[in-house]
């Protein structure tokens, strides 16, 4: 005897269309950086390693309060990284800010982390692009039903 076929085929999850996909790369993007920041910050508040020797003598640099707003803006570049994927106009402008903040912060330390820096500043670059190209093609879409056109037109 043959079994009778199922009542309903098992139905995949549909694959998120590019403009999702990109918000998500993004988001993930800048949440990595936002991470790879607040460990930068998190190693750098207890020790004080830096020296600067020069012509004129040897001066001890304390970049404490730098590691303690390095550690601020990369909780806050991670915070919006995983909020940008929820796919709001307003999370992906407050991404773009936090990675331009980001993107400060890193340039300012780049002589203390030579390595470390350039790493998030590329990490962040690629989230601000993904996300302007998002915010600009969602721009050019048609209104739907849950988004309709303003009155007036």
């Amino acid at each position: 005897m043959s079994e009778p076929p199922p009542a309903c085929p098992p139905v995949s999850p549909a694959p998120p269309d590019g403009r999702r996909r990109r918000v998500l790369v993004a988001g993930g993007l800048l949440g990595g950086a936002g991470l790879i920041d607040v460990l930068a910050g998190v190693v750098t508040i207890p020790v004080d390693p830096y020296f600067d020797v020069g012509p004129s003598g040897t001066y001890h640099l304390d970049i404490t309060g730098w590691a303690w707003v390095h550690l601020a803006v990369g909780a806050a570049a991670a915070l919006f990284g995983l909020a940008a994927a929820a796919d709001r106009h307003w999370t992906s402008v407050l991404a773009i800010a936090a990675a331009a903040g980001s993107i400060g912060i890193n340039l300012l330390v780049l002589p203390y982390q030579p390595l470390l820096s350039p790493m998030v500043i590329g990490l962040d670059v690629a989230a601000i692009l993904l996300l302007n190209r998002h915010m600009r093609d969602g721009a050019a879409h048609p209104p739907t039903a849950a988004h309709p056109p303003p009155a007036g037109r």
